[in-house]
């Protein structure tokens, strides 16, 4: 994944632009088998800038990865479910087929404030809250 520009810290991953960087986080559900994939976009000239490792709670724009390609939601969902019944290789290859050929160029996409601005007015990103009134001011002028 670093070829692609994602650099890892931690247990998070980071896809940086001059005006964006995502952030990418696993989280352990605490009732199942099962892990969620949080995203976050965070504006780095809102806010004063954001440090340069933020976590996804602290992003503007926060979402889970799954809830962001509606079409694929339960697949995606199962991938990342230990108890369903996809074979280890087939759950790591689906895994990684959603990251590089979804994920990635979402990313890419969504790497300029005038993009995010357009997904959040009615693009894949339409639903989701802005957590700073700075960046709502930003991306939701109206």
């Amino acid at each position: 994944m670093k070829r692609a520009g994602v650099e890892r810290k931690g247990a998070l991953w980071y896809v940086r632009s001059s005006e964006v960087i995502v952030v990418f986080s696993l989280q352990k559900s605490q009732y199942a088998a099962s892990f969620y994939w949080n995203v976050g976009f965070c504006l780095t000239t809102v806010d004063g800038g954001h440090e340069r490792y933020p976590r996804p709670n602290d992003a503007h724009i926060r979402a889970r990865a799954e809830g962001m390609f509606a079409a694929e939601e339960q697949h995606i969902s199962a991938l990342l479910d230990a108890e369903s019944d996809v074979p280890p290789e087939e759950r790591r290859e689906g895994l990684c087929h959603f990251i590089s050929e979804r994920v990635l160029p979402f990313c890419a996409d969504a790497s300029t404030v005038d993009a995010l601005r357009e997904m959040v007015a009615s693009g894949p990103l339409a639903h989701l809250p802005i957590w700073s009134d700075e960046a709502r001011d930003v991306l939701d002028p109206l």
